[in-house]
């Protein structure tokens, strides 16, 4: 074929342009709004105190800005793919339900909402079960670490409310959930930047339902060199990992590597609470486990602090103990008295403005406290035989049966429940 002159001038230049331009200025496609989802806390939650809210966005562009609102008041504008908020409840605390939601903006302004998340704020009441109080126990806040850092969380509770689980964050990113006492968890920092920041807190669950967290703290990484002076070594010398202790137990710590780097002390971490700081040789702390219930476990670290900065953990040993106190383990028996178990219970409203809930409960060890639940809402407690709560039907529905729910608490922590359906009619 002959192509016309002017044809076979311009013909290819003009196509190569085309091909150009059009590679050059088409925007690659979008798929959709950002996925926005909601991290923690999880719906259903009770929450109290200072709550961690975790976002996170994706879009196959860019994700722009995540806004993020609280009973639709916005609360933090971030310009990120990840948002860390730390909602202090205290002030708003009401027993009643509140709603999270984040929206994420890509780059060509496509919005993607989370789902909503519910969470109610507790109050504590007299009587309440108490939410347990979290804290970083190792490291501290504004501390330098290095290589392996044990991170220990301590968490002080009613003895009455167990804790289901502990979860590590660090730099917002769940790390571990730790269901084990004591809550410990290692971090290895060795391929961390030198000199680079990163927060961390956990979150401790409970069986009431609280979802409580540590305040965040903040350390510094340091690499294992600072010039020619390495990091100590740190073990602990005795006991040893899975002997069985009695009495006093010198618990020694051993610090190598210290002959250009003096250490100035070592703290002495047990069942994840910092328990004594030893500023001279030899590290020594006395632990006195005679009043520990015989077979409990219990783990022991120590960490070392050196002139340079540097914060070395040792590793975590665990040791069992042997005494003469015995634990309790048998919850105590309760029985609801009133309204009676098989009988036909139901309850006029319209001739009974309430009852009175009527519990029995007994235990080798000594009954603590009864707790009483209607419909599964902690509603009062009582310390004192026979174990009382008047139930006002105000607000209650009728027509429809309603739980009763007792919780007997011993000295020991031990519990035991009972519970009964009435049904109230107009």
């Amino acid at each position: 074929m002959v192509y016309p002159k002017s044809t076979r001038l311009i013909g290819l230049p003009a196509a190569i342009f085309l091909v150009l331009f059009f590679n050059g200025c088409l925007e690659q496609r979008d798929e959709g709004p950002p996925v926005t989802t909601i991290n923690n806390p999880p719906s259903g939650a009770v929450v109290h105190g200072q709550v961690p809210i975790l976002v996170s966005a994706w879009d196959e562009k860019k994700v722009e800005t995540i806004r993020l609102f609280i009973d639709g008041q916005e609360a933090l504008s971030a310009n990120s793919d990840n948002m860390n908020y730390l909602w202090n409840t205290d002030p708003i605390a009401d027993n009643e339900d509140h709603h999270i939601t984040a929206y994420a903006i890509d780059d060509d302004g496509n919005i993607g909402p989370s789902a909503i998340t519910t969470v109610r704020l507790f109050a504590p009441a007299t009587g309440d079960p108490l939410p347990p109080a979290v804290a970083v126990q190792n490291p501290l806040d504004n501390q330098t670490v290095s290589g392996l850092v044990n991170i220990a969380v301590g968490v002080n509770r009613d003895e009455n409310n167990p804790i289901d689980s502990v979860a590590f964050y660090i730099d917002g990113v769940h790390k571990f959930r730790d269901t084990q006492f004591p809550y410990i968890y290692t971090w290895d920092t060795q391929n961390l930047v030198n000199g680079s920041q990163h927060t961390i807190f956990a979150i401790a669950y409970d069986r009431i339902g609280f979802n409580v967290s540590s305040s965040v703290i903040t350390v510094t990484i340091s690499s294992a060199v600072i010039g020619n002076i390495t990091a100590p070594v740190v073990q602990i010398a005795n006991p040893i990992n899975q002997q069985t202790v009695s009495g006093l137990v010198s618990v020694v710590t051993q610090v190598e590597n210290i002959q250009y780097n003096p250490v100035d002390s070592v703290v002495f971490v047990i069942d994840g609470f910092r328990k004594f700081r030893d500023t001279q040789f030899p590290y020594i702390y006395e632990w006195d486990v005679s009043n520990l219930p015989n077979g409990s476990r219990h783990t022991i670290f120590s960490v070392a602090y050196d002139r340079e900065g540097f914060n070395v953990s040792s590793g975590v040993i665990n040791v069992t103990v042997s005494s003469n106190v015995i634990p309790d383990v048998t919850p105590p028996t309760v029985n609801i008295v009133f309204p009676a178990p098989g009988a036909n219970n139901i309850f006029s409203v319209s001739a009974l403005n309430s009852i009175t809930v009527v519990a029995d409960a007994q235990d080798d060890m000594g009954v603590d406290s009864v707790a009483f639940y209607i419909d599964g809402i902690f509603k009062g407690s009582d310390s004192t035989p026979l174990y009382q709560y008047v139930w006002n039907f105000s607000g209650y529905a009728t027509g429809i049966d309603h739980t009763i729910y007792v919780r007997a608490f011993d000295t020991s922590g031990n519990v035991g429940a009972a519970f009964l359906a009435v049904r109230l009619d107009p």
